[in-house]
């Protein structure tokens, strides 16, 4: 779950980490929550990889939905996985896709934010919009 929160975190700012490389900045200068990079062990890459390919199955409409659990039980069987073990499966994949779809909510929340304009003042407590280009 961390590595994911992390790798989530890479995608939306790890830009702005490459240029600092590109500049030569030296790496304890870089951000503490890009050193912080969490381990990714074995076991875990099957679960981190089961989950990208299974998000790609989820609905999207007004809102992101969650995983389908259909498409978690046939990941699980054609992964090969025994009947015990799915319910761990499933588990963990359920885990990841609410901590996903918390962050895509608030990377929503933080661009509708970045997006609304500012009142401009034009006079003795008036405010104004500024109209779109």
């Amino acid at each position: 779950m961390r590595y994911l929160r992390w790798e989530l975190r890479y995608q939306r700012d790890g830009h702005s980490i490459d240029t600092l490389v590109e500049r030569g900045v030296s790496y304890e200068s870089l951000p503490e929550w890009f050193r912080d990079e969490p381990d990714l062990e074995s076991w875990d890459l099957f679960y981190h990889n089961a989950f990208w390919r299974l998000s790609t199955e989820r609905s999207i409409g007004f809102a992101m939905g969650p995983i389908p659990h259909s498409k978690i039980l046939e990941y699980a069987y054609e992964a090969g996985l025994e009947s015990g073990t799915i319910a761990l499966f499933e588990a963990v994949i359920r885990q990841m896709d609410s901590a996903y779809i918390e962050w895509a909510a608030e990377q929503q929340t933080r661009a509708m934010k970045a997006n609304q304009q500012p009142s401009v003042p034009v006079g003795t407590n008036k405010t104004k919009q500024p109209k779109p280009r």
